[in-house]
């Protein structure tokens, strides 16, 4: 039951949307360089948007050219990375430790922020989230902590960070329930893009969001998910066919209004407005590439550097230019004050 609403909740997401670009399906060669004008082309092909109108008025009524959008932050960051849900590892197959997740979710904040800032240069404004959230007390009386798997500072991936669970071979119960920042198990940990993300507008920590946004002075915040599998060569059980082995990395984006924002702009136009607004998310973008890996290639002996190569790199490489491209739409809609 509780997974027939979770498909329920998702699947309400996009009703009732326009959808914008992903026409088809971009063959995506992790070993080629992109410039930012290739990504940019590829962008309409990869990048899809799902825009709703509010629920006071139009779209286009309520985003007129003088109220752009040019301060922003990331309100939350989370990852699905390589899930362990089974409990059992049904094929050989490359696993990272809770440590090891969390460590690569800081590196794939870096890179989104990295590739956000670079794209809109001076003209918008991005606070970094490490700033955002280094007023603890603001932000502890909406929520409570999680605990830091990390232990101590480290850079970057160790070998006992990365594994390899051979067929049959039972998972920890560390890896399953306690990812920490990972949110590796959904049904347990409910992602905050769950609750906030989609094109619809939301109820969710609405005086949160709005207390936020005056405070450090922002016209949006991002509620961002990214989910990274891999597979080896396989066999479905149902159909027989023969499964190439990739990863597949999903990324998912929202940039929430606060409601305290839309008054502004609806008393701008003299609307009345109305005594409980909900928060206005201006559209949900999403991308999805699978990017060939050579994972046959990994064994037990395996050194961390062989892994990298054969598998994060081209992970990151790809991830990188996913949020190249993410970025520009979201600064050409943002210029334009219109998703396109």
């Amino acid at each position: 039951m509780l997974r027939i609403f979770f498909l329920l909740l998702l699947t309400s997401c996009t009703l009732g949307s326009s959808k914008y670009g992903g026409k088809r399906v971009y063959q995506y060669d992790p070993q080629q360089i992109y410039h930012s004008s290739d990504l940019n082309k590829i962008s309409q092909d990869v990048v899809t948007s799902y825009q709703r109108d509010p629920r006071q008025l139009t779209w286009e009524e309520a985003f007129p050219s003088k109220k752009a959008i040019k301060s922003t932050s990331t309100l939350s960051f989370e990852t699905i990375i390589q899930p362990t849900r089974s409990g059992i590892s049904g094929s050989d197959k490359v696993y990272l430790s809770p440590k090891g997740k969390q460590l690569l979710t800081e590196k794939l904040l870096s890179v989104w922020e990295e590739a956000y800032t670079t794209v809109v240069n001076d003209e918008t404004n991005y606070l970094p989230m490490r700033k955002l959230f280094d007023d603890f007390s603001f932000h502890s009386q909406y929520g409570t902590g999680v605990k830091n798997y990390g232990g101590t500072f480290q850079e970057g991936l160790a070998k006992d960070d990365v594994f390899l669970a051979e067929r049959g071979k039972r998972l920890s119960a560390l890896a399953l329930f306690q990812p920490h920042f990972s949110r590796d198990l959904s049904l347990l940990l409910v992602p905050g893009y769950q609750l906030f993300g989609g094109p619809r507008g939301n109820e969710y920590q609405k005086y949160y969001i709005a207390e936020a946004v005056e405070k450090f002075d922002l016209d949006a915040l991002y509620v961002i998910m990214v989910e990274i599998d891999w597979q080896a060569t396989r066999v479905d059980k149902i159909t027989k066919q023969s499964i190439h082995q990739k990863a597949v990395i999903k990324f998912k984006i929202t940039p929430i209004l606060s409601y305290k924002k839309i008054e502004e702009r609806l008393k701008d136009l003299d609307r009345n407005i109305p005594s409980n607004l909900p928060n206005l998310n201006w559209a949900s973008y999403e991308a999805s590439i699978d990017v060939p890996v050579d994972l046959d290639a990994i064994t037990k002996e395996s050194s961390l550097e062989e892994i990298d190569h054969l598998l994060l790199r081209p992970i990151l490489k790809t991830y990188a230019d996913m949020c190249v491209m993410v970025a520009q739409r979201l600064y050409r809609d943002f210029k334009r004050m219109k998703i396109e």
